[in-house]
């Protein structure tokens, strides 16, 4: 049984590997779309010893924030589930697939749909002059094929407004972070954020798992009127950590990314 008390960090912290997990299993179960495909659960934990729980959804790594009570240093926010990775604004997310078969790995539904631009691609030529200039991208007439190692992810491409893609993402229980979400996740409950490079995939890290790379400039919010600056853009703290003001275009471009948030919140 989910107490709302036990997932905020003066509780979290208290409960043993096994009595988070049971916990994170539950949310899933309760807040997590009923057609997504749930993969790998992990601990997820940080070089300061902070513990949560990651999860694939869909193909995409999502991990716990537990709520934070407010106090002189920061604001309340309630437990929530956000991306760890963002994605370019003028892009969706539908599944990864096989690099070989074509078939889909998760969110079959989806990619269904794309099943003549998926062949294509894998009759793509792959030989190039230089080994070392392999590319890791492609584009098709709909369609962004990322190499992710073993997978490889599909995202479709949008001409839409910030409006259109919260409207996307809300028909699947999400939405964008607000600023207090986002300030959460980058401090995870600690009084002072801490920096951290992941020399395996070369991200940037902040909080418990959220990652950057360098051409990232800014994040959406659900205010549409700010935008959260890339931190590593230009190296740590060159920008900071606090929203900026900012006109968006009306449709959104890949100068800005976004990522997924799943609100737990228990009534």
């Amino acid at each position: 049984m989910i107490t709302e008390e036990a997932l905020y960090w003066s509780q979290w912290q208290q409960l043993t590997s096994a009595q988070q997990r049971g916990l994170f299993e539950q949310m899933l179960r309760y807040f997590v779309h009923p057609l997504w495909q749930v993969g790998t659960i992990a601990p997820l934990k940080n070089h300061q010893g902070l513990q949560t729980w990651q999860v694939a959804l869909n193909g995409r790594q999502f991990y716990f924030e537990p709520g934070q009570l407010a106090n002189e240093q920061q604001v309340a926010v309630a437990p929530f589930l956000i991306s760890a990775n963002a994605i370019p604004a003028n892009h969706y997310f539908l599944g990864t697939i096989d690099p070989v078969s074509g078939q889909p790995i998760t969110n079959q539904f989806a990619l269904k749909h794309y099943q003549q631009e998926i062949a294509d691609f894998l009759q793509r030529p792959t030989h190039t002059l230089n080994p070392f200039a392999q590319p890791t991208e492609w584009a098709s007439e709909h369609l962004t094929f990322v190499d992710q190692d073993q997978v490889i992810a599909v995202y479709q491409r949008q001409f839409w407004a910030q409006s259109d893609l919260q409207q996307q993402l809300r028909r699947e229980g999400g939405n964008l972070p607000t600023a207090n979400q986002w300030q959460a996740a980058a401090f995870a409950n600690q009084t002072s954020v801490a920096w951290q490079i992941d020399d395996k995939s070369g991200d940037s890290l902040l909080g418990l798992g959220l990652r950057f790379n360098s051409t990232m400039a800014a994040e959406l919010l659900t205010d549409p009127a700010l935008i959260q600056p890339n931190p590593f853009h230009r190296g740590p703290d060159k920008v900071g950590l606090a929203p900026v003001a900012a006109e968006l275009p009306v449709v959104l471009t890949a100068d800005y990314y976004y990522r997924t948030v799943l609100n737990v919140q228990l009534d």
